[in-house]
This record gives structure tokens, C-alpha cells and sequence, in this order.
């Protein structure tokens, strides 16, 4: 099968002066045009499309390291900024705030860049009405209360999301480690997380104990700077799944990747919509005309 072509940014400019009267909406990826676009359909809105930012061919980075999908969103934002100038161009660029929720650091001021309300877009699973509608209608067990289940997981999902921070911070890049290998899961949810354990083999991966020390207080100069539910996706569904595994007997319900796009599925479009990001976005998309 043929790869996809990739549309240069020559090619994005020249489809919004061609079309604008349809929005274009750039996001970090697959999952996150399928909710955007399920959002504004759901609100009445026709003239617009949502496209994954890997469908875009971006000039090539000046360093070695290849940006991420949040990173070239953003850069995509500041060329048609550049291009656009005042002018009111029909389009968005949506990118995660990621771990710029503990850091302080503002907003690039670029104005057809937007930034989700939390870490991600995904970060809305972690809501106790998504929880319950999951474990009712599609692992049909409930292990534990979504309250009792969240309360349990959130210590934990906040120390890794610290480590993250940490992480940037220092410049270590460590890679990510899953929580749930440190982690002893009981019955009604209860998680007994190893954090010493966790933070040695963290750093030890990567030859970096004698750094310990430093580390640490890196953790705890974020500790504290913000109330944002301090939680990053991947971290929550890999321990929400690794919390119901003992007790769930179809295995398959509590696998991550499947797991992820159940847990899309009862999200609510109303209530998504009155976020600040999404009220932002349907501020700019007008509703199509009544013919």
C-alpha cells in the first residue's frame, strides 16, 4: 500500500486562501482528530476538517533531535502566523499544554494556536461519570467505585507526572517507565506504589543514579506549583488496565491500546464542549448557514 502524501505548509497556505470558507483544524494526532471532530459535529458544525499533524511535511529541524507531534504543531502555527500576519486565517493549531501546566511558562502567543484546558485532550478520561459508564458498559465489572479508583491512582499518576517534569527539566531523557511495575494492586482498587523502587529504576536505565540527589529536588521544586490534575494519559490508562487486570476475566477489555479508545467512547460531547478549549473552538467555527 502506498504511504500517504504529506502536504507541504506552501500547500496548507494555498488550500486556506482557496477555501476560506472551511477551517482547518491541526492536531498532534489520530486520536485527537477523531474526538475534535466528533466534538463539532455533535455542535452543529460542517465547514471545517481536522487533520493529524504527520499529515504535514514541516521544513526540517535545525538540530538532531526530531521534534514531537506537540512541538510541530506549534511550529506549523508559527509559520501560518508568519504568513497570515492580522489577517484572520480559517485555521487552528491545537496543541497539548503537556508538562507547561507545572513549569509556569506561558502560552506561545501565536493566534491560531490553541492549548487543551489540561496536559492533553485525553486527560478528560480521568473523570469519575467516564469511569463509570467504562467499567458498566464495556469491562461490565465493577471492581470499585470510579471515586474509590481514581482516588487510588492519582497519588501515583502525580509522583510520574513530577518525574516527567523532572526529567525536561534536567534534560536527562530517561524514556518513559511504566508505574504499574512498581506497583502492588489489592482489591477495591487499593494501589501500594514503590516510589523508591520506581525512581531507581528510573534513572538506573539510563545510568544516571549518581544523579539522584539533584533529581529529587528537581521533584520537589515542582511539587505544589499548580492544582491542575496532574496526570498524563498513557500513565492513567496503563494503570487504570494494570488495576483491573486481577479481576477481570475477558482479558482483552483491559488491554491499553483497547482500553484508550473505550474509555473515547464515553466521554461526553456536551460536556467537552463547555471546556474552555473546545468553547474556544466553537467561538471561531460559525455554525453553516440556513439554506
Amino acid at each position: 500500500m502506498p504511504l500517504p502524501v504529506r502536504r507541504s505548509v506552501g500547500e496548507v497556505i494555498t488550500r486556506l486562501e482557496l477555501e476560506p470558507t472551511v477551517w482547518d483544524i491541526y492536531v498532534e494526532g489520530p486520536s485527537d482528530a477523531a474526538l475534535v471532530d466528533w466534538v463539532l459535529r455533535r455542535s452543529g458544525r460542517g465547514q471545517y476538517k481536522v487533520f493529524p499533524i504527520d499529515d504535514i511535511e514541516l521544513p526540517s529541524a535545525s538540530s538532531d533531535e526530531q521534534p514531537g507531534a506537540r512541538d510541530r504543531v506549534i511550529r506549523l502555527a508559527e509559520l501560518l502566523a508568519e504568513h497570515f500576519g492580522v489577517r484572520i486565517a480559517p485555521v487552528i493549531c491545537l496543541a497539548d499544554r503537556d508538562l507547561d501546566v507545572l513549569s509556569g511558562r506561558p502560552a506561545p502567543d501565536i493566534h491560531v494556536l490553541l492549548l487543551t484546558d489540561h496536559s492533553s485532550l485525553d486527560v478528560h478520561y480521568f473523570d469519575p461519570r467516564v469511569i463509570d459508564r467504562f467499567l458498566t458498559l464495556f469491562v461490565r465489572r465493577r471492581v470499585a467505585e470510579p471515586v474509590a479508583i481514581l482516588s487510588a491512582l492519582r497519588p501515583v499518576l502525580e509522583e510520574v507526572f513530577l518525574v516527567r517534569a523532572a526529567d525536561r527539566h534536567l534534560g536527562l531523557r530517561c524514556g518513559a517507565l511504566s508505574p504499574d511495575r512498581c506497583c502492588e494492586f489489592g482489591t477495591a482498587g487499593l494501589v501500594v506504589f514503590n516510589r523508591d523502587d520506581y525512581i531507581t529504576r528510573y534513572l538506573g536505565r539510563a545510568g544516571l543514579l549518581a544523579r539522584r540527589q539533584e533529581f529529587e529536588q528537581a521533584i520537589e521544586d515542582f511539587r505544589g506549583c499548580t492544582d491542575e490534575t496532574l496526570v498524563h494519559a498513557h500513565d492513567f490508562v496503563e494503570m487504570l488496565c494494570a488495576t483491573l487486570r486481577p479481576f477481570v476475566n475477558e482479558k482483552r477489555v483491559v488491554i491499553p491500546e483497547v482500553a484508550t479508545r473505550a474509555l473515547m467512547t464515553c466521554l461526553d460531547e456536551a460536556s467537552l464542549a463547555t471546556t474552555d478549549c473546545f468553547r474556544h473552538i466553537l467561538e471561531r467555527i460559525p455554525p453553516p448557514r440556513p439554506r
